[in-house]
């Protein structure tokens, strides 16, 4: 799939990715920049690893249902607001009047600067 996509892009395509997709990005070398905080991959943001079958020599504790609520908010990064300064004179900034721009981050995923001094929109 990634050298079809690699063809697609160099044909002129665009491709845009969020979230983890953005370091499916890095990792198959659409982006060139580096991965500056990748938690989800060192399991803090992963699906816990399925047991094989038979495994229950280290079962989970216990809960009580009432306790899921509680128990699963603490493993969520809820978000947060980024004072941030927008391109106006880039197409992605159009229709934009002030260069202030609220960013909201909900991941934990953090890249660094592209090496295209063009390609940062907000920073």
């Amino acid at each position: 799939m990634a050298k079809s996509l690699d063809t697609w892009v160099k044909a002129g395509g665009t491709l845009i990715g969020t979230k983890r997709g953005s370091l499916w990005m890095v990792k198959n070398n659409f982006v060139a920049t580096e991965i500056i905080d990748d938690r989800i991959d060192s399991g803090l943001d992963a699906p816990p690893p399925k047991d094989k079958k038979g495994d229950n020599k280290n079962p989970p504790p216990r809960l009580s249902y009432a306790q899921k609520e509680v128990t699963e908010a603490a493993d969520k990064v809820r978000g947060a607001i980024f004072a941030s300064q927008l391109d106006l004179a880039h197409p992605l900034g159009f229709g934009y009047r002030s260069t202030d721009i609220a960013m909201f981050r909900e991941t934990r995923v953090i890249l660094g600067r592209s090496k295209n001094q063009f390609a940062t929109v907000v920073a």
